[in-house]
C-alpha cells in the first residue's frame, strides 16, 4: 500500500510539474513576453515604469490635480498594459483621490479632485499600473504636492518618521535653453507667443507644458529606491485588453480553493452578464467591457450542497503600506501674497465657474440574444398559483423534472443539446444554477419570462437554451441569493475631460493654471504657440517638462510678469 500510495505521489508530482510547464509556456504566448528570462529554474518577467508629472506644485482644497504621464519599458515590445492606476495619496500612504485611464498610445492624462475639507500638508500623486503591482511601490512613480485648506488652520499630523528634516523645498526646473516668449512683460489679457519650441523635439521623446504661478513651480522628483526591473512573483495579470476584476472562489469555512468553479458577475441597467471558470487554485480573472463613473455590480458564484462558497475579490487599487518622507510644512514669507492671490482665484473658480458635464454615449440595452423565440407576459393570463404552473399548464417550452425536492427545469425544441446541457436561468438578469430557487418565486412579483429553445453559447460555455426571467420591480422577486452573492461598487474609467487635450484651451480668468498641455506632440507645435496672458497681475512661468531621447527628465521654465 505504501508502494502504490508513494507512486501515485511521484506520478502527481510529474503531473504537477507538467502542468506549470505548460501554464508558463501558455503566460508567455499570452503576453507575448520576448525577454522573459530564465533564471535556475525561475521565470522572470520584464518590468513597466511610470513617468509622471503635474501642472504645478501648489494647490488648494476643491482644486482639480492636472496630471500627465507615459507607461515605459526597457524595451517598447514589452509594454502589456493598456490601463493606469493614478492616485492621490497622503505620505503614510492613505488614499485621497483615486482615477483609472485607458493608455493612448502609451500616454496618459487626467486629473483628481483635492476634496474641500481635506487638510492642510505634503502629498504626492502617484501613477502605475496592475502588472506593476508584482513588484513594489516604491517602483511606482511619484510626484510630491502641497495643498493649502483657507478654510482650516489645522494641518496633517505627520509623524516624526515621515518628516525629512534635512530638506527643504528644492524646485525642480532650470533655467530655460528651449524656448523663448516674445517678451517679459504683459498687460492682463495680451497676447503671449512661445517660440522654438518645435526645433527641439528631437531632443525628447514625451512632455507637458503648462502656465502657473511663478510659486507654484513642481518641486524636485522624490527619491524613492527602484526595483530591479523584473518580476519573478506573479500575483497580478497585466491589462492587455481593458479593465480586470481578479479573485478567488474558496470554501468560507476552511478556505480551502475551489477550483472550476462558475463566477457571474452582473452589471447594474444592463441586460447582460459575464461568466468565468476559477482555475485549479480557485483563482479567476475577468475583463470588463468599457463603462465610465461608478457602477454597482452584482457578483455571485453557483452552489454546492455540501460546501457554502465564498467568493474573494481582489482591491483594484494598490493596497501595500509605504512610508514617504516630506519637508517640514511652512510659507515663505515672500510666497504669501501670491498664495493670496491663488487662494482669491480658487474661490471665485469654485463659485462661478460652469462645469461641462460629461456625456458618455451608451447603446440601447437589448438582451444579449436579442429576441427571444417565445414570451410569456403574466398580465396576459389568468393568475396562477404557482411558477410550476406557468411552466407545464401554458405553452412555455419549460420542462420540470424530478420529484419536489430534486427539482430541476429543462426547455424543450428539436434540437437534441437541449437534452445534454443544463439551460441558462437568469432572474433579472442573474444567472441561477437552483431550480427549486425559481419554482419558489412568487408569480405576483413576475412580469414575464422569455425562452430561448435552441443551444446558446455565452462567455465560453454551452447552455441548452435560456430562460430569461423578469420581475416587475427588477428587484429579483424576493429571491434569496446564496451567501456567495454580493454587491460591489466598482470603479470604471474615469470620466475624459476633453478640455484637457488641445492646445487651443478655453481659458477662464480665475484659474491657477491658465494653460495646460498635457501631452505635447511635435505635430501641434510646427508654428510659435499662441496664448492670452493671464487676467491677473504677478508673476508666472511658463514650464516644459519633458523626458530626453536618453530617458532622463528635464524641466525648463521661461519667467514673465503681467501687470
Amino acid at each position: 500500500g505504501f508502494r502504490r500510495n508513494n507512486r501515485k505521489t511521484v506520478l502527481l508530482a510529474k503531473l504537477m510539474k507538467k502542468q506549470l510547464f505548460k501554464y508558463r509556456l501558455l503566460l508567455l504566448i499570452i503576453f507575448g513576453l520576448s525577454s522573459s528570462i530564465n533564471l535556475l529554474g525561475q521565470t522572470i518577467y520584464p518590468a513597466e515604469y511610470t513617468e509622471l508629472w503635474s501642472d504645478r506644485s501648489v494647490y488648494f482644497s476643491g482644486e482639480n490635480v492636472l496630471f500627465t504621464g507615459v507607461l515605459k519599458s526597457e524595451r517598447p515590445e514589452n509594454i502589456l498594459s493598456v490601463v493606469v492606476y493614478v492616485e492621490l495619496i497622503a505620505p503614510d500612504g492613505q488614499k485621497i483621490s483615486q482615477a483609472k485611464l485607458k493608455l493612448k498610445q502609451n500616454n496618459f492624462h487626467g486629473k483628481l479632485a483635492i476634496p474641500i475639507d481635506v487638510l492642510s500638508g505634503y502629498y504626492f500623486i502617484r501613477a502605475y499600473t496592475k502588472w506593476m503591482r508584482n513588484g513594489q511601490p516604491e517602483d511606482y512613480a511619484y510626484v510630491r504636492i502641497k495643498i493649502f485648506n483657507y478654510l482650516s488652520d489645522e494641518l496633517r499630523e505627520i509623524t516624526d518618521s515621515l518628516i525629512d528634516y534635512s530638506s527643504t523645498e528644492k524646485n525642480a526646473v532650470n533655467n530655460n535653453p528651449w524656448f523663448h516668449l516674445n517678451k517679459e512683460i504683459y498687460k492682463p489679457g495680451e497676447k503671449l507667443e512661445v517660440f522654438d519650441i518645435f526645433k527641439n523635439l528631437d531632443l525628447y521623446i514625451d512632455g507637458c507644458l503648462s502656465i502657473i504661478p511663478a510659486m507654484a513651480k513642481p518641486f524636485e522628483k522624490p527619491n524613492t529606491k527602484k526595483g530591479s526591473g523584473v518580476y519573478s512573483n506573479i500575483l497580478y495579470y497585466p491589462e492587455t485588453r481593458g479593465l480586470t476584476i481578479t479573485g478567488k472562489v474558496v470554501s468560507k469555512f476552511s478556505q480551502a480553493p475551489i477550483p472550476d468553479f462558475k463566477v457571474n458577475l452582473h452589471f447594474e441597467d444592463e441586460k447582460d452578464f459575464i461568466t468565468t471558470i476559477s482555475d485549479t487554485a480557485g483563482n479567476f480573472y475577468i475583463s470588463l467591457p468599457e463603462r465610465y463613473g461608478n457602477k454597482e455590480i452584482f457578483v455571485n458564484a453557483g452552489t454546492i450542497d455540501t460546501v457554502e462558497i465564498e467568493v474573494l475579490i481582489d482591491r483594484d487599487f494598490c493596497n501595500k503600506r509605504i512610508n514617504l518622507t516630506v519637508p517640514s510644512f511652512s510659507i515663505n514669507r515672500q510666497d504669501k501674497k501670491q498664495l493670496l492671490l491663488m487662494a482669491q482665484s480658487t474661490q471665485l473658480s469654485l463659485t462661478y465657474q460652469k462645469i461641462d458635464s460629461i456625456k458618455i454615449e451608451t447603446e440601447v440595452k437589448i438582451p444579449f440574444y436579442g429576441s427571444p423565440y417565445k414570451t410569456i407576459d403574466f398580465d396576459s393570463f389568468v393568475p396562477l398559483d404557482s411558477m410550476s404552473q406557468y411552466f407545464t399548464d401554458l405553452p412555455s417550452w419549460v420542462i420540470v423534472k424530478g420529484n419536489k425536492e430534486e427539482r430541476e427545469l429543462y426547455l424543450s425544441g428539436g434540437r437534441p443539446e437541449l437534452q445534454l446541457y443544463a439551460p441558462l436561468i437568469l432572474v433579472d438578469w442573474v444567472p441561477i444554477d437552483d431550480a427549486e430557487l425559481i419554482l419558489a418565486l412568487d408569480p405576483a412579483r413576475i412580469k414575464k419570462f422569455d425562452v430561448i429553445i435552441h443551444p446558446y453559447y455565452h462567455g465560453g460555455i454551452v447552455y441548452g437554451g435560456i430562460l430569461s426571467i423578469e420581475t416587475r420591480n427588477s428587484d429579483f422577486g424576493g429571491l434569496t441569493f446564496p451567501t456567495s452573492g454580493m454587491y460591489i461598487n466598482f470603479n470604471f474609467y474615469s470620466y475624459p475631460d476633453s478640455s484637457e487635450n488641445s492646445i487651443q484651451k478655453k481659458v477662464y480668468p480665475f484659474m491657477n493654471t491658465y494653460v495646460w498641455i498635457p501631452n505635447l506632440q511635435s505635430k501641434s507645435l510646427q508654428k510659435p504657440l499662441e496664448f492670452t496672458a493671464p487676467y491677473t497681475k504677478g508673476e508666472y512661468l511658463l514650464i516644459l517638462q519633458a523626458i530626453d531621447g536618453k530617458g532622463k527628465n528635464m524641466q525648463f521654465s521661461q519667467k514673465f510678469t503681467v501687470e
